[in-house]
């Protein structure tokens, strides 16, 4: 069974987003996603959520097919699918480890930029 969703708004990249960032305590780096992606992901949860409803989260192995409409080609397709499935995390998926097959295309549009999502539990 397929399940769609809709995502809008300007997808953002999970991996050239992102900041580094210093732990005082040990003074080791690590890394934040920039304030964009972060409230890009925060946007995605609210709308994620709404449009489940009540369909329960698929666990277990599933595909997902990403359609990613940009304003322009600024963003690598793997990189905006990689926030992608952090965002679909508990939410509609158990988690993107579970994620067997992975399908994720480009596609311009000026006026409307968004993220089409469907996802196949596999048999």
């Amino acid at each position: 069974m397929s399940h769609r969703y809709t995502v809008e708004g300007i997808p953002r990249s999970g991996k050239n987003s992102q900041r580094i960032a210093y732990n005082k305590a040990t003074g080791k780096r690590f890394t934040l996603k920039s304030k964009a992606a972060q409230a890009w992901q925060t946007s995605a949860f609210g709308q994620l959520v709404a449009q489940r409803g009540r369909k329960r989260i698929i666990v277990g192995p599933c595909a997902v097919t990403l359609d990613i409409y940009q304003r322009s080609d600024v963003c690598d397709v793997d990189n905006v699918a990689s926030l992608v499935l952090d965002a679909l995390n508990g939410v509609i998926i158990g988690d993107d480890s579970d994620v067997i097959d992975l399908h994720a295309r480009k596609h311009i549009d000026r006026v409307r930029p968004r993220v089409e999502i469907t996802v196949t539990e596999a048999a």
